[in-house]
């Protein structure tokens, strides 16, 4: 961990300018946010008290036991409008989120940032109106319509999503991804715990429902004011702009779904598409709690004897508890090398001590004391998100986030409707029977990942796949095939449009030949050689390692060069990529050549479980095939332009004689 805060205190100052920013407005955004739910939680649970009472009433009646039929009764009705709100919300944001995200993706990731802001200063806006109006009806159909408002700019999920695109887009090297991803993780915490702190020293010092509100607008207009001065329209968009322009709304519209066959086909190339689909269950289980209680959390604590302030302080301290352990967990995870399967196992049984306590507590210590378990919850959800992304290539982890923001939506509709349906018929009776039923979820989705990391599936799989080496080979050889004949992602794109501004500025010239950009796309294509032996491939495979790094026991050699020889390195340099800067010192010193060796491994396994899958060895090995092609289609266009010297984009017999 401290290597990564060196690293990060030692970036260049580009590094900081795309990435404060984003912090600024997630943090900003985070604390706003919760500041709304502290207030509209107040808000809705006055409000009803006061169109059955008075305000001494209102004020006596968590405390009063002998009040607690009348507590019950406007328990169930608040409940009941916190659960139109979030309806009103999620149903509607989980609609355009994905288009948003999508538009994004195509167009600039400024668009649907500034977008929930200005929608979320809307419904503060609204809000705050409604709160004049406390202990009025018009308060809560005011709350309702903000909802409605707020779930067309798509709400938390996507800002967030959103802001890591960002953060992320201009990286060149995956160390820097990963201190992006910290920074704004980071970032994302102390806006949750800004915004609790303040919510409870509001409270503390008496303050209105609309003081609060009012500070969350002004929160909100800081992070608009960032976003339209410090980001830029686009960040990474170099190709394609011409096409994405010529697409209609409709077509955009339909994006989305697009990308999500594009997803499931990639995933059944892969043979994964039934873990996939096991993993992304699991979440939907285990989330079914915690998306469904945020309204329930406030009634359930005041319903023990918590005040507004001691609501607030309650949830400041877990949540600086969860950073701890965010910061353990980044520690823990490089230095001893833990599975993430296992991370997210002891995560989701930790999970399981948290809503016991809650449902049984009868007094505040008993919530405090589940602090401990609740801190550790959040392993399960970064973890398996890790697992999810590492099944797909760098091309479809957008849209692999995009089923998980999907997930949780649902868990917000479905959530709110179970958890608020049960705690509203069982507030007099058991009104912690809503923290049995999470725990019951949650232990479906133990059970389901249990059963994606037992052996006997892994065994099921291969016996079904008989053919799996073949097939896998196949894949990668197509994949090698459509990379190399053109650029087809993003990243892909960027590089090479990167070494063709790069070319211009190093030889004066403002465009590139089409005969040039055509012959960067004009490789030829690997061919499955004749003699090919799956069984000595899968024996290859299982004893590949240090040992295993000699010139007769490598996977068998493509022909790369365009004069038909076979490049006696290249088998050499799928593996080790540019062994050339390193080979000399490796032959002549033992222990760099296991320390070199050990890094290539740690790289190549994604996962961190200490050995290397089919699918991880094939990934690496395709990333330096394309690494190895891009260099030599780089060097090729250089030499082009250095012999082409009156830049007509032809070379002529009588030039290439003199040289």
């Amino acid at each position: 961990f401290q290597y990564l805060i060196i690293e990060i205190i030692m970036a260049e100052p580009t590094f900081w300018y795309h990435t404060i920013p984003v912090c600024l407005i997630c943090a900003l955004y985070l604390a706003s946010f919760y500041l709304y739910l502290c207030a509209t939680n107040s808000l809705i649970y006055s409000t009803v008290c006061l169109l059955r009472a008075n305000e001494s009433f209102c004020h006596d009646i968590d405390r009063n036991k002998t009040l607690r039929i009348q507590e019950e009764a406007i328990q169930r009705e608040a409940s009941q409008w916190s659960l139109y709100g979030t309806i009103c919300f999620s149903v509607i944001a989980a609609i355009v989120s994905p288009i948003y995200g999508s538009l994004s993706d195509i167009k600039n990731r400024k668009f649907p940032i500034l977008l929930t802001l200005s929608n979320a200063i809307i419904t503060g806006i609204f809000v705050t109106v409604g709160s004049v109006f406390q202990g009025k009806k018009l308060a809560l159909i005011l709350y309702l319509v903000a909802n409605i408002i707020n779930g067309f700019g798509g709400g938390t999920l996507l800002l967030i999503s959103s802001c890591f695109g960002y953060a992320t887009d201009l990286c060149s090297r995956k160390e820097e991804h990963v201190q992006k991803i910290a920074i704004v993780e980071a970032s994302l915490n102390i806006g949750v715990i800004g915004g609790y702190l303040l919510c409870t020293f509001i409270f503390d010092v008496h303050g209105k429902i609309w003081h609060i509100l009012l500070v969350h607008i002004i929160l909100l207009v800081l992070a608009v004011l960032i976003a339209l001065i410090f980001l830029r329209k686009n960040t990474y968009v170099f190709n394609n702009v011409e096409q994405t322009d010529t697409l209609s709304f409709g077509q955009k519209l339909a994006r989305p779904f697009r990308d999500i066959y594009d997803l499931i086909r990639e995933l059944k190339q892969s043979n994964l598409v039934y873990s996939f689909l096991l993993l992304l269950t699991a979440l939907f289980f285990y989330e079914l709690l915690r998306m469904g209680t945020s309204a329930i959390n406030y009634l359930y604590l005041h319903h023990l004897s918590f005040s507004d302030g001691e609501y607030s302080l309650y949830y400041m301290v877990e949540q600086t508890a969860t950073s701890l352990c965010l910061l353990l967990l980044a520690t823990v995870r490089k230095r001893l090398l833990i599975n993430d399967m296992h991370l997210a196992i002891i995560g989701l049984c930790l999970s399981l001590v948290g809503p016991l306590l809650f449902a049984l507590a009868y007094n505040k210590a008993m919530v405090y004391g589940a602090i401990p378990s609740t801190m550790f919850t959040i392993y399960f959800a970064v973890c398996l998100r890790n697992v999810l992304s590492n099944m797909v290539s760098e091309s479809g982890k957008g849209k692999a986030f995009s089923f998980v923001a999907l997930i949780q939506n649902l868990d917000v509709v479905i959530g709110s409707v179970a958890c608020i349906e049960i705690y509203r018929s069982t507030i007099s009776t058991f009104p912690g029977l809503v923290f049995i039923f999470g725990i019951s979820a949650r232990l479906v989705a133990l059970v389901l990942v249990l059963c994606y990391s037992l052996p006997v599936i892994e065994n099921r799989s291969s016996l079904i796949h008989e053919d799996v080496a073949a097939h896998n080979y196949k894949h990668v050889n197509q994949l090698i095939s459509n990379k190399l004949a053109s650029p087809t992602n993003e990243t892909q794109t960027q590089t090479q449009n990167q070494m063709q501004l790069q070319m211009m500025n190093e030889y004066h010239i403002t465009q590139l030949s089409k005969d040039l950009l055509a012959s960067q796309r004009s490789l030829p294509k690997f061919e499955m050689p004749k003699n090919f032996n799956v069984s000595q491939i899968e024996s290859n495979l299982k004893r590949f390692g240090v040992n295993s790094l000699e010139l007769d026991k490598h996977v068998e050699g493509l022909p790369l060069e365009l004069d038909g020889k076979v490049n006696k390195d290249f088998h050499r340099e799928i593996f080790l990529g540019n062994h050339e800067l390193f080979e000399n010192e490796m032959m002549n010193n033992e222990d760099v050549r296991k320390r070199k060796l050990t890094q290539i491994f740690r790289t190549a396994d994604t996962d961190d479980d200490n050995k290397l899958s089919k699918k991880e060895l094939q990934n690496w090995v395709l990333k330096n095939i394309e690494t190895h092609t891009n260099e030599a289609r780089d060097k090729n266009s250089r030499l082009f332009l250095l012999i082409d010297a009156n830049k007509d984009g032809i070379l002529k017999s009588l030039r290439c004689g003199k040289i």
